[in-house]
């Protein structure tokens, strides 16, 4: 069944619109969609693409039963005069069935064959006396008649010079007189072959100057003649003689290469493709060919009588382009384009259908957006408010140093692009590195900028000092690796080409895609390929190297998990062991990590959403052109007031990461732009200040509402909960506590950095702790056993000198104690 093949591609239904109110879901995956003359919405498809379902207003009515039952399938549906709908089902090769709805009830089924199976589409019409014509890539016509039942063949084989049907599909049209012609481009040599419909029989013409032209459309125009829109010209054929005379536009220019003609308002809206160029050109009433603005910022799809790529309004027409429509308005010369600055989500739409009320059905078949939509038209002729998100033209490359500055190439392939905190800087690239397309960027421990080759391991590399002035040009990353072996950190820690390592005696190994090993011994660059290391005659994939625990240089192979070891540093020996899990084995598949919706996140009806976890705990979630943020129970979205973005169409999140200065960088697996920063919206974080008590008890003092997390002397971030803001008790010496705030709408404010110096010696905070054993209450005495477990050896030499006075204190100094012992224990 091609169509169901071809219409596979459409993903999942996320959410429907009608005139701007959401509705529910359809009922299964729709595949094809009609309208009838009362403005209700058909849809069919389902798993086995023999569901019928009806949108009237904002509810869904599922039909039952559905169809003839059985293995029959649906190829097509079509909105008929009067309110009526007929779907076409395939009952089984060669046998079909029309099944004539109103009402949402079937009113008629017309049995019927068609029994050529090479259709790849079914264009389906109704004529002007309620008839309808069914055509496609087959040589045979079928019409069906409602009112008696019958269905009517005919055979257009014998008018195709090339007896070649499966290339060119034939076509219905009806003229301004009632006369019906069926037409292909399936005649000597490719040329127009116009039928005319005598009663059950076909009838060629002899046309008058034939045009010697690939004919891509054919429309009524008025009484007497024919639009003929040609791959070259534009023609007219008149009814009577069947001439054929060119048309011609102001100052008898001809209209070169024109791919539309459709109608609009009270004339025709023509769209020419000249030089490369696109221009438009409406015929008036008036017959007069006015000029009519074009965009050159989006590309138009071409609009022809037997597809969907344009609708009329009350307002003026909708023409769908590359990534969203033109809107003509009537009365005016200008035109708009219609994108997400308009609200537009559909992405690259292939049809568009007007309704009653000004509303317009939108069929997406795009990847990135939902199947279809019904929106008011009106609300694209107003400009949205758009999102404050700037596009990110990185690269693969993509590093982040400890000062925040992010280190990525754009579209030059000789410059470096160098994020500063406020703007993106230029550095243009040693010449000696040359013009290569494909770069990798990694930061070493002493914060230089290594630009290495993606791929090739003899290419050139460049070492940038980390104050962006000086460039170290090495002639391949082995000399690299060598000249700043003990420098090396986590450099290599992220990236997709290499990822060396350094063991004793400055030893440095790293694996390439071609499953070559390569081992820096002290003196020189030593390599084995994997046939050689396994024993094997085939190359075979081996593992990052890494070290076993007796020192060995080690590799592994995935299928079966085996070990080699590098003996003495001349043979490698095989060991059954698994020594080492996935981490030796590099992902070059680029695939997401998978990550759930957080328990309590709402909305739930988001279907294959994109779930990322940022740097400050908080989870967001990617889906149905929104995006949102979760933390503790509370979900809130990231753009409110309806602002739009071209972002938000696609959505498909990576890592979050919000930076020191609150900005918010987002990874998108839909390539372009390949990231996303969201500008921070500087909530400024709330007064605050400490408050050290002679015993080291330490507190917040702030009026804050907001909800506060805290962190101590560079430890995890805790979320305080006390209602007296108390973080608990320090230690002699300087501390540091960082504070930020986190606003009702999830934005993060701070953080914070607050000092403060404790000068009482250990042993006498420990001593006033210990007092309470005889005199506090039991919490008071739980909680001077927890502090003194933090420095378990200062407090043990305080506890084993204390002499007790009471029982009570006794066994609370014991426990104390024993709680010690066992965490000094765990220590060593």
């Amino acid at each position: 069944m091609v169509r169901r093949a071809t219409l596979t591609a459409l993903l999942f239904l996320v959410s429907l619109h009608w005139a701007g109110a959401a509705v529910g879901p359809a009922p299964f995956r729709v595949f094809g969609m009609a309208p009838d003359s009362t403005g209700r919405l058909y849809v069919y498809g389902g798993p086995k693409c023999n569901q019928l379902a009806i949108l009237d207003g904002k509810r869904w009515t599922p039909l039952s039963p559905a169809g003839p039952g059985g293995e029959a399938v649906v190829q097509g549906i079509l909105g008929l005069k009067g309110g009526r709908v007929v779907v076409l089902w395939e009952l089984k090769k060669g046998k079909w069935a029309a099944m004539i709805l109103k009402d949402m009830v079937v009113e008629k089924t017309i049995p019927f064959d068609w029994s050529d199976g090479s259709r790849t589409t079914v264009n389906a019409v109704e004529d002007s006396r309620g008839r309808i014509w069914l055509s496609g890539s087959s040589q045979w016509i079928v019409r069906l008649e409602p009112e008696s039942g019958r269905a009517i063949s005919y055979d257009a084989k014998p008018f195709c010079w090339t007896r070649d049907t499966n290339w060119y599909p034939f076509h219905f049209f009806e003229d301004t007189r009632g006369g019906c012609w069926i037409w292909s481009n399936n005649g000597k040599d490719g040329r127009f072959v116009p039928l005319r419909v005598d009663g059950e029989t076909l009838s060629g013409i002899s046309m008058v100057d034939e045009p010697k032209d690939d004919i891509l459309d054919v429309l009524r125009k008025d009484g007497d003649f024919m639009w003929l829109v040609g791959r070259n010209h534009l023609y007219v054929m008149n009814l009577d003689s069947f001439r054929v005379e060119k048309v011609h536009g102001p100052a008898r220019q001809s209209f070169a290469d024109p791919v539309s003609l459709v109608p609009y308002g009270e004339g025709w809206l023509l769209i020419e493709r000249r030089n490369g160029d696109k221009k438009a050109w409406e015929l008036t009433a008036d017959r007069v060919w006015v000029q009519r603005d074009l965009p050159s910022a989006i590309s138009a799809c071409e609009a022809h009588s037997n597809d969907r790529t344009y609708c009329q309004t009350t307002d003026g027409a909708f023409l769908l382009a590359q990534e969203g429509a033109i809107f003509f308005p009537f009365g005016k010369t200008t035109s708009e384009v219609i994108d997400w600055r308009r609200g537009w989500t559909m992405g690259a739409a292939r049809e568009i259908v007007s309704l009653p009320n000004d509303r317009v059905v939108v069929f997406t078949r795009d990847v990135r957006s939902p199947e279809f939509a019904v929106v008011n038209s009106r609300e694209f002729l107003e400009e949205k408010p758009a999102a404050d998100v700037m596009d990110v033209p990185a690269r693969e490359a993509w590093v982040v140093d400890s000062q925040d500055r992010v280190f990525t190439f754009f579209e030059e392939k000789d410059q470096l692009r160098v994020w500063n905190g406020t703007e993106w800087m230029r550095i243009q690239l040693p010449h000696e590195l040359g013009t290569s397309s494909t770069r990798d960027v990694v930061i070493d421990a002493q914060e230089r900028i290594w630009v290495v080759p993606a791929y090739n391991d003899s290419d050139e590399v460049g070492v940038l000092s980390s104050n962006l002035q000086d460039w170290d040009v090495l002639p391949e990353i082995k000399a690299a690796l060598v000249k700043y072996r003990d420098e090396l950190g986590a450099a290599f820690q992220n990236s997709s080409f290499i990822k060396p390592i350094v063991g004793g005696n400055g030893y440095i190994a790293f694996q390439t895609s071609a499953s070559r090993l390569y081992l820096w011994d002290g003196k020189e660059w030593r390599e084995w390929p994997s046939e050689e290391i396994t024993g094997r005659r085939n190359r075979i994939d081996i593992s990052q190297p890494f070290y076993s625990p007796e020192g060995d240089l080690c590799v592994m192979t995935n299928r079966p998990k085996m070990t080699y070891r590098l003996v003495d540093g001349k043979s490698w020996q095989f060991d059954p062991r698994s020594l080492a899990g996935d981490e030796v084995w590099q992902d070059r598949t680029g695939s997401r990590v998978e990550r759930k919706v957080p328990e309590g996140f709402e909305p739930r009806n988001i279907k294959e959403p994109y779930v990322s976890e940022d740097n400050l705990g908080r989870t967001w979630v990617a889906g149905a052109q929104q995006l949102y943020i979760f933390r503790n129970g509370k979900t809130v979205p990231v753009f409110r007031d309806g602002r739009v973005h071209p972002f938000l169409d696609r959505c498909e999140i990576g890592e979050v990461r919000v930076d020191k200065a609150g900005n918010t960088w987002i990874q998108q697996h839909y390539p372009l732009p390949a990231r996303v920063m969201i500008p921070n919206r500087n909530p400024l974080p709330d007064k605050v200040a400490l408050k050290l008590d002679e015993w080291g008890r330490l507190q917040l003092e702030t009026d804050s509402r907001n909800e506060i997390e805290f962190r101590l002397d560079e430890g995890k971030w805790t979320s305080l909960k006390s209602s007296e803001c108390a973080l608990g008790y320090v230690f002699q010496g300087k501390h540091a506590v960082e504070v930020r705030f986190i606003t009702p709408d999830l934005d993060v404010a701070g953080p914070v950095r607050l000092e403060c110096e404790f000068p009482m010696p250990v042993e006498k905070q420990f001593a006033h702790f210990a007092a309470r054993f005889a005199t506090g209450t039991d919490q008071e005495r739980e909680e001077a056993v927890a502090l003194l477990k933090q420095k378990p050896a200062e407090a043990l030499e305080v506890l084993r000198e204390w002499k007790p006075e009471s029982e009570i204190e006794k066994w609370w100094v014991e426990a104390a104690v024993q709680e010690c012992e066992r965490e000094a224990a765990k220590r060593r």
